[in-house]
């Protein structure tokens, strides 16, 4: 049985909201895994699979945990805006997200943020001692060496703007939404 269509933009804005912030605790969650988009110095566009792992929807924000020294993070430093793309087969619902992005400096949230990883499966992620997308030698490409300092980041990515696109059978619909603002648009 088909769920019913939600038709109050109010009601849509939220059920977004709610979807996003499932995402961070359901592991199986579609919008766990966005797509995020960067731009490089040379303007190039850079686009890669992250887990989303925290929502506020009272600030708008989303939050992703990296290594601070990836790619993503000297994009961020140097250009600030990126696109996050969500899509669920469930809702049929494709969101792009575009948002500002900084680096937490705030050392101790990053260490209260580090306690909850820091036991987890993807520790070693952080205490690898090269950094990500360093070329290996073969020597190297069994256990990774590993260093005490983690390289554990957070990239915070505040909400400008929503594109909300609607697959449906009834018709598709698409709608840009800021924080205070909803405006219909031609799918």
């Amino acid at each position: 049985m088909l769920k019913p269509r939600l038709e109050n933009p109010n009601d849509i804005r939220q059920q977004i909201w709610r979807e996003l912030e499932k995402a961070c605790l359901d592991r199986h969650h579609a919008w766990r895994t966005p797509v995020m988009a960067t731009t490089s110095s040379d303007d190039s566009v850079s686009a890669r699979t992250v887990v989303l792992r925290k929502v506020d929807r009272l600030n708008q924000s989303l939050m992703i945990f990296t290594d601070q020294r990836s790619l993503k993070v000297r994009e961020i430093i140097k250009k600030p805006k990126a696109v996050f793309a969500f899509w669920s087969p469930r809702l049929n619902w494709q969101l792009r997200v575009e948002v500002e992005v900084s680096v937490m400096k705030d050392l101790t949230m990053l260490n209260t943020l580090w306690q909850t990883v820091k036991d987890s499966p993807s520790t070693m992620d952080y205490l690898h001692a090269q950094a990500p997308g360093t070329a290996l030698t073969k020597a190297t490409t069994g256990q990774a060496p590993a260093t005490e300092n983690n390289q554990f980041t957070v990239l915070t990515a505040a909400v400008i703007k929503i594109d909300w696109l609607e697959l449906s059978r009834e018709g598709h619909r698409r709608a840009k939404i800021t924080n205070d603002t909803w405006e219909w648009l031609a799918p």
